[in-house]
């Protein structure tokens, strides 16, 4: 798996938004899911860079993989 694709809503599957501010001069990122009928709004904590902020969003277990 590409490390730097982005996967979807690990609970309505859509696809995430990627953010990117500074706090205090540094610039981070997240990602979250902001579909308004996702049941559970989800994202990550602020992170240095876009691909550590995409590899743990990748690391979600998805709803249907409980079962």
């Amino acid at each position: 798996m590409n490390k730097n694709k982005l996967l979807g809503c690990p609970f309505c599957g859509k696809e995430p938004e990627v953010d990117s501010y500074k706090i205090r001069g540094t610039q981070v990122w997240n990602v979250s899911c902001l579909n308004d009928d996702c049941l559970i709004h989800v994202e990550t904590d602020d992170f240095p860079s876009l691909e550590e902020s995409i590899k743990v969003w990748n690391l979600r277990i998805s709803v249907s993989n409980l079962s």
